[in-house]
C-alpha cells in the first residue's frame, strides 16, 4: 500500500468513533463440481465506537454487516466485535494496526479481522482510513462427498456437520470521528 506523507494530527484522548465500509472476496468449492470453484464478493458496513486512551492506544467494540454480492449465494457475515487499534506516526507518515475479535452471529461462532493500513488527516478530529487485511470466520457446515452408486450414477452423501475456518481478503475505507 502506497501511503503518502502530508500533515496529520494522531488522534486525542477521548471518545472515538468509526463508520467503514468494506468489500471481501472469497473462493470456495462449486457444489456438484468440486474441480470449481465459485469466487465470492461481499460488501457492507461497520461501525465501532470506544475510548483512546493516548495518541497510539484505542479500544471500542462494534458491529459489522456484510452481504455476498454474488446471485444465487446466500451467505451473510453479522459480527459483534471488540476493536484494538494502533496509530502510528513516523514523522508525517500515519500507517495503523486495527484487530477486531468477536462473534458471527449468523453462524455463531468465532470471528477474526486484522487490518493495516493509513490515516488521512482531514480537519481537526476527523480522519480517512484506508486498509486492507483479512477477515477469518468460523463457520459449522454440513459435510458432502460424492459416491458412487449403482448404474454408474454418483449421489452426495452427508458425512456430517464439521467446523471449519473461512478466510477472505478485506478492503476497508472508512471514517473516525
Amino acid at each position: 500500500m502506497l501511503a503518502l506523507p502530508g500533515f496529520s494530527r494522531q488522534p486525542q484522548r477521548g471518545y472515538r468513533g468509526f463508520v467503514d465500509w468494506a468489500s471481501s472476496v472469497r473462493q470456495q468449492k462449486a457444489l456438484g463440481t468440486p474441480e470449481k470453484t465459485n469466487t465470492l464478493f461481499f460488501t457492507g458496513f461497520s461501525t465501532s465506537h470506544g475510548y483512546q486512551f493516548n495518541e497510539m492506544w484505542y479500544l471500542g467494540a462494534g458491529i459489522e454487516l456484510e452481504s455476498v454480492c454474488n446471485s444465487g449465494v446466500d451467505d451473510d457475515l453479522f459480527a459483534i466485535f471488540l476493536d484494538g487499534r494502533a496509530d502510528f506516526k513516523f514523522g508525517a507518515v500515519t500507517p495503523f494496526a486495527d484487530v477486531r475479535v468477536g462473534y458471527n452471529t449468523l453462524e455463531t461462532d468465532f470471528y477474526l479481522s486484522p487490518t493495516i493500513g493509513y490515516r488521512f488527516n482531514w480537519g481537526r478530529r476527523i480522519g480517512i482510513n484506508v486498509g486492507v487485511g483479512a477477515t477469518l470466520r468460523r463457520i459449522k457446515t454440513d459435510d458432502f462427498s460424492l459416491v458412487e452408486s449403482t448404474g454408474n450414477k454418483w449421489v452426495y452423501h452427508t458425512d456430517g456437520p464439521r467446523h471449519k475456518v473461512e478466510g477472505m481478503f478485506t478492503f476497508r475505507i472508512g471514517v473516525d470521528f
